[in-house]
């Protein structure tokens, strides 16, 4: 998915994946990270390459349930 128009001057690598995960959302209805519509997310897991190191991984909500992953906070509803 291509990301809308994004400004990330000053901001934090977690915030700035963030707004490139909710602006890439295939759909543009959501209301936030948090929105269970927003598909696209990033957590921080296991290299698939190589599981002694720690990566960051784009993935959907549902292959990060599925795999057990832990979403990052503002991912997850409050």
């Amino acid at each position: 998915q291509r990301p809308g128009e994004l400004n990330i001057e000053d901001k934090s690598l977690a915030d700035i994946l963030t707004s490139v995960m909710t602006s890439s959302n295939p759909n543009r209805n959501i209301t936030g990270a948090d929105d269970p519509n927003c598909k696209l997310v990033w957590v921080v897991a296991a290299d698939p390459e190589d599981e002694s190191r720690q990566a960051v991984l784009i993935t959907t909500r549902a292959a990060a349930q599925e795999k057990g992953y832990t979403l990052p906070p503002a991912f997850v509803e409050q």
